[in-house]
């Protein structure tokens, strides 16, 4: 019931918004309560047990800081003695953390989209869950990312590498976007864009992760843990015929017919388009691997927020209306759907009730 509230509560104030053009600021009701909502949980999340584990190890004694088990980031691990020192608990580190993320994705939807009511819509499909309740670090260092999206479009590689240097400390993932500064701007054929397609669909249906593991010298940390990944009956299992995957083809397959109109409309259009692709070919490249269509899907997937918003240059006011009605009932399915899928969002708990 707690969750459907919420994804009604951002609904209809998505709605009323865009039939009545709100400023940024009247959103502020809407991004507070989904910090609470999210910031507040207890035992709720399949990143909570993990995270407690983590919160109790961490010692707040400065010669025994970075002495944890756990595979945390500097960044996370400091954040947590700040939070032990304050004497706080695990809540307090949701807290900030969703507090963060929620924030700095808002205000870069802001910076990319006019459609702010729809991209605040769609984060709840790309985004909410996926960074504030199941992958807290990893969404704090995305959040990074899509904001240092605007310096690779006024190519200002320092700020851009800054910023996902701070990213860094917060999930390693971050070290595969550092190259993207010098290609993801560019504006490719749709021939070649189809091509890539293709490659990353043949290789996909290979094993050719595990071989790659199977023959790299890996003995322990961060690579170990990757290669236990890719060979677990767990997370390294197929995923491919997915709803997801559909989902991305039909956007991808829109944003190709109108691709001439679209690049016209909006400047951060092509960076969007690639990044979308790039989602995209990872769903197709690591089909064998469900965890790496995860984990690296969801940094390239916050794309299709601002890539599905621009879809509405292509309508009038009144089908602007009903095209987020449409994807309110899209949404709202998906949330509703996704959280009664297993016993870690049910029963939501919070330390307020």
């Amino acid at each position: 019931m707690e969750y459907f509230l919420l994804i009604t509560f951002v609904c209809l104030f998505a709605i009323f918004s865009t039939v009545s053009k709100t400023s940024p600021l009247l959103f502020t009701p809407v991004i507070i309560a989904l910090i609470i909502f999210a910031g507040t949980r207890h035992e709720t999340g399949n990143d909570w047990g993990e995270y407690l584990k983590a919160f109790n190890a961490i010692s707040s004694s400065p010669s025994e800081i970075f002495n944890v088990e756990h595979r945390m980031e500097s960044g996370y691990i400091l954040l947590n003695v700040a939070v032990k020192s304050m004497g706080g608990e695990l809540w307090w580190v949701f807290f900030i953390c969703s507090a963060f993320t929620i924030t700095l994705i808002f205000a870069s939807i802001n910076i990319y989209t006019p459609f702010l009511a729809l991209g605040l819509l769609l984060f709840m499909r790309y985004g909410y869950l996926q960074f504030d309740m199941m992958f807290v670090r990893q969404g704090m260092a995305v959040a990074l990312f899509f904001f240092s999206i605007q310096y690779i479009t006024s190519r200002e590689i320092i700020k851009y590498i800054s910023v996902l240097s701070i990213a860094l400390l917060f999930h390693v993932s971050a070290l595969i976007l550092y190259p993207l500064y010098f290609f993801v701007h560019k504006e490719y054929s749709i021939y070649k864009v189809i091509l890539l397609i293709i490659f990353c669909l043949i290789i996909g249906q290979t094993s050719w992760l595990e071989h790659l593991v199977n023959f790299l010298p890996i003995d322990g940390g961060k690579a170990a843990a990757i290669k236990g990944y890719v060979l677990s009956d767990v997370w390294g299992v197929p995923k491919l015929l997915s709803f997801s995957f559909f989902e991305k083809l039909i956007i991808l397959c829109v944003a190709i017919k109108y691709f001439k109109t679209l690049k016209i409309k909006n400047s951060y259009f092509i960076i969007f388009f690639n990044f979308s692709v790039i989602a995209f070919c990872i769903t197709l490249l690591f089909s064998n691997y469900m965890v790496f269509v995860d984990r690296l899907g969801i940094i390239f997937n916050i794309s299709f927020i601002i890539l599905i918003s621009y879809f509405s240059y292509l309508m009038q006011q009144r089908d602007r209306i009903l095209f987020i009605i449409v994807l309110c009932c899209f949404v709202t399915f998906w949330f509703v759907r996704y959280v009664h899928s297993g016993d870690t969002f049910i029963p939501y708990k919070s330390i307020l009730f």
